[in-house]
């Protein structure tokens, strides 16, 4: 079933308590949303690791090559 689906069937088994359905649809989004940022922030730190060891390398050639 889809989502829609499944929140129409809560629903009507939960007559009168649609404010339950409708959270239950906001924690949803917010979970899904919250995903998204972390794949994003994920990626960031990735990206700034990687950038951080070449730097590092960097260091050490020039390093090693003033002894």
């Amino acid at each position: 079933m889809s989502d829609k689906e499944l929140g129409e069937e809560a629903q009507v088994g939960l007559r009168g308590q649609g404010a339950v359905v409708e959270m239950m649809g906001r924690l949803k989004e917010t979970i899904t949303n919250l995903n998204k940022t972390t794949a994003l922030y994920s990626k960031i730190i990735i990206f700034l690791t990687i950038g951080i060891g070449i730097l590092a390398v960097l260091q050490l050639i020039a390093t090693i090559k003033s002894i």
